[in-house]
């Protein structure tokens, strides 16, 4: 599982570019993730656990060098470093807390395997 910040001003602003611009990412275009969760602790799905998504960039982790095709990606809503960083808010982090609990014991997947990436 790889967790991100979306670094956009709205989950709105977010979710536009993790699926309009995201489903050009099938024909080797932008970016696209399994979650996104929204300041206010929506949580919307954008794609199943089980296809690939295109959040992680390049890079490795474990001798695992295509990380789109090995990992789950979660991105949470904040403008982060292009906006102004703030605090993640408590709904937030619950939200993530009990996503994560349900993937970790749905896949099998052990919290050491639980990365951030920005």
């Amino acid at each position: 599982i790889i967790l991100h910040h979306t670094e956009t001003q709205t989950a709105e602003d977010a979710l536009a570019i993790l699926t309009e611009q995201g489903r050009a990412a099938e024909k080797g275009g932008e970016v696209s993730a399994h979650y996104c969760i929204a300041r206010d602790g929506r949580l919307f799905q954008l794609v199943d656990d089980d296809k690939r998504a295109w959040h992680a960039g390049r890079g490795n982790w474990r001798g695992v060098t295509d990380m789109n095709s090995a990992s789950i990606g979660i991105e949470i809503e904040n403008p982060a470093y292009r906006y102004g960083a703030t605090e993640f808010t408590d709904v937030q982090m619950d939200v993530l807390i009990e996503l994560l609990n349900r993937l970790v014991l749905q896949h099998g997947i052990h919290p050491h395997n639980i990365i951030g990436h920005s």
